[in-house]
């Protein structure tokens, strides 16, 4: 059944408006007289080629960790899987920019992991291109993980269940499993490398001089938005041919999916490889969460005034938590609209709007940061960017690929002709409202609650577009970190990764009691 045209249209012209108009101005000023590069004509090749590098290193790492986590979890008799398949996909809640300051503080240390004598070995030095795509695949492999775990939930069971009885189950899993799980395992990598390839905190905060971080600088220090946009050009080019890859490669597959009560693939005995595994999955959680937040609860220790410290950042607090929470909500009801749109389509129609959702993955915080000011810094639309709604537009564009897969995850798993009877007994207002929202209820929970948490933590977008006298915590972590106050810098970090933490939790338990209550 598809949705009324009162809600239809203006989803996707808000969408177009706040996501594609960036992308299409952007195309038009890059190549409206071809990329120029004037002063850098032979620099920006060896960067972009250093930025490649990162992104390939770091999807490499993220495949290595990431895809025997996925297998464990779903296709092995692991002990506690559901334990550690929640806890492997909590690095995807911190920033990026976290974990950098994480391994450079414990690189720092020159007694070893919390200093003195017998603390652990230090980390690679991450000041370099190898120490980026090592930041960034700990902080991306999550991704892969979680797109992997869809491939595994989703695939053919009859298929791998005949394969068993002819081959047995390890021939089963490297000539049928395998070859259906590929193109989800490859889209994350994909998507990984995207994410590497445009990220701005990491590098600048490591001292590593990649492209998007001389985009900024062509911007800030140089005050040229035309030629920060046209330096860009190449690295536009590759993120969109990357995003082409990825929709092509899923081909209107599910990115993800999730694991039902009554699953019944089968799983591999580990026999005496549970300790080999359940150490690989220690270490990767120690890695990616348990350390992290233990150098940050250490550092942070320092501050000896901390409430002081915490009320003078109590308005960056509300604005931080309310624009990310207008935005979230925005995001929910944005991919509603347009992941059911794109869930009912077939054929070519479904490949043109799986491309035209996915393409603001394409465009580089920073670079969609200059596009955003560009856009609406006039007089006509002074209203939006000089308060919070140019912040809440940002987040949207930036974020609203995500949440859009998010619910269509679910939506896919909506009976049609479910919709479609109810829509001939009661009308297709009703039907809204008592069937298809109460079905895509946790699809749009989910939706909101990874919106806020990625909005929450934002940092390149957020740091161009915000208004003058406002600021959001990844803001002032940014600045903090550039006067050198690192112990203020950990606390605030602490408090980032708390405030997320307690939403998350918060939702969960409502919705923890609403399934108690419905049931």
């Amino acid at each position: 059944m598809p949705l009324p045209r009162w809600l239809t249209v203006p989803a996707w012209s808000f969408f177009g408006l706040i996501a594609l108009a960036p992308i299409f101005y952007l195309a038009i000023v890059a190549w409206a007289d071809g990329p120029t590069f004037s002063a850098w004509e032979a620099f920006p090749w060896r960067m972009l080629g250093n930025t490649v590098l990162i992104a390939t290193g770091a999807s490499a790492f993220a495949v290595l960790v990431g895809a025997p986590c996925a297998w464990l979890c779903a296709r092995t008799d692991l002990w506690a899987r559901t334990f550690w398949r929640g806890a492997c996909l909590i690095p995807a809640l911190i920033p990026p920019y976290l974990h950098a300051l994480t391994w450079q503080k414990m690189w720092a240390s020159a007694g070893g992991l919390f200093g003195g004598a017998g603390g652990m070995p230090l980390p690679p030095d991450p000041h370099g291109v190898a120490g980026v795509a090592l930041v960034l695949g700990c902080a991306y492999f999550p991704l892969v993980m979680l797109l992997t775990l869809g491939g595994l939930y989703s695939a053919d069971r009859g298929a791998e269940e005949a394969g068993r009885m002819q081959q047995g189950a390890w021939r089963t899993l490297n000539w049928i499993t395998l070859p259906l799980v590929l193109p989800h395992l490859l889209t994350g990598a994909l998507l990984v490398f995207l994410f590497a390839l445009l990220e701005f905190g990491v590098p600048d905060l490591l001292r590593v001089r990649v492209y998007t971080v001389e985009i900024f600088v062509q911007f800030s220090a140089l005050f040229d938005p035309i030629g920060a946009i046209r330096l860009a050009a190449p690295l536009l080019l590759i993120a969109m041919v990357v995003v082409a890859l990825q929709v092509r490669l899923m081909n209107g597959r599910r990115y993800w999916s999730f694991n039902p009560l009554g699953f019944g693939g089968h799983r591999y005995p580990l026999g005496w490889k549970q300790i080999p595994a359940l150490a690989f999955l220690g270490a990767v959680f120690c890695a990616g969460v348990v350390v992290p937040v233990a150098v940050l609860i250490r550092q942070a220790r320092a501050v000896t005034d901390v409430l002081p410290t915490l009320a003078a950042t109590a308005d960056t607090v509300l604005f931080s938590l309310a624009t990310a929470a207008a935005a979230a909500a925005l995001m929910t009801v944005l991919s509603f609209a347009i992941a059911h749109q794109w869930v009912r389509a077939t054929g070519f129609r479904r490949l043109a709007l799986d491309y035209l959702i996915c393409l603001p993955l394409a465009i580089p915080p920073i670079l969609l940061g200059i596009a955003l000011i560009q856009i609406w810094n006039r007089a006509a639309t002074a209203w939006i960017y000089g308060g919070s709604l140019i912040v809440i537009f940002g987040y949207v564009a930036h974020f609203i690929p995500i949440t859009s897969r998010i619910v269509a995850a679910y939506g896919e798993r909506l009976n049609p002709h479910l919709e479609e009877s109810a829509a001939l007994l009661a009308g297709p207002v009703s039907t809204l409202g008592r069937i298809t929202l109460p079905l895509l209820f946790p699809g749009l929970r989910a939706a909101f609650v990874v919106a806020f948490v990625l909005a929450l933590g934002e940092l390149g977008v957020t740091l161009l577009v915000i208004p003058p006298g406002r600021s959001t915590l990844p803001i002032n972590l940014y600045n903090y970190l550039h006067y050198g106050a690192e112990p203020v810098v950990a606390l605030l970090s602490v408090l980032l990764l708390g405030l997320q933490s307690l939403v998350i939790l918060g939702l969960s338990v409502a919705s923890g009691r609403r399934a108690r209550g419905l049931a």
